[in-house]
């Protein structure tokens, strides 16, 4: 139950409705997630829920629609009352410390990445830049390609947005590359399981 709450909450599976009437219905199911994982103690999933609320209130239009039509779930959120510009932030930061606990090193590096993310939308590239870092520091995390990618990718902009060329670039090379490698794995994967078939 907590995946499929997680799942239709993180997005992309509501379709129907104008954006602000989907971004709700996910908020209400990442909401119900958290609670749920919270009363029967699944960190990993509270951690998940809090990560994917902390990217619906990352932008300003979706945020301030977000708080104003959910008061007391944004105080069960926001105990600390932390401003409204630094709540994906708040948010974040609590999913990397249960992450850290619970000793995930892809989750932990996803944290980090969408951190980085919250930084980048307050336009303090050089917070991006530091998580994304962190994101990359554990070197288990190369057996995940397609979440490397995306790392470099968000680096690749983050040294574009501080005007580092040369570290937009490399971040960019590197970012192809795996995309390329990702895309013909799953390409020789495809026609191995047509070989088995």
């Amino acid at each position: 139950m907590l995946n499929y709450l997680y799942n239709v909450g993180a997005g992309g599976i509501i379709t129907e409705g104008t954006q602000a009437e989907i971004n709700q219905e996910e908020f209400d199911f990442l909401m119900r997630c958290l609670l749920m994982a919270r009363h029967y103690d699944y960190p990993y999933f509270e951690a998940n829920s809090l990560e994917a609320l902390s990217e619906h209130l990352m932008y300003r239009d979706s945020r301030q629609q977000l708080i104003e039509d959910n008061l007391s779930a944004m105080k069960f959120l926001n105990p600390e009352g932390v401003g409204d510009d630094e709540l994906a932030v708040f948010l974040a930061e609590q999913a990397l410390a249960i992450f850290m606990r619970y000793g995930d090193v892809y989750q932990i590096a996803g944290a980090y990445r969408t951190l980085a993310s919250c930084y980048h939308a307050m336009d303090d590239d050089a917070g991006a830049l530091e998580n994304l870092n962190l994101a990359l520091s554990n070197q288990k995390i190369e057996q995940a390609p397609d979440l490397v990618a995306s790392i470099r990718e968000q680096l690749s902009v983050a040294y574009s947005a501080v005007n580092n060329k040369e570290g937009s670039d490399y971040n960019r090379n590197i970012y192809i590359d795996l995309q390329q490698q990702t895309r013909q794995d799953r390409q020789l994967q495809a026609r191995a399981d047509m070989y088995d078939h």
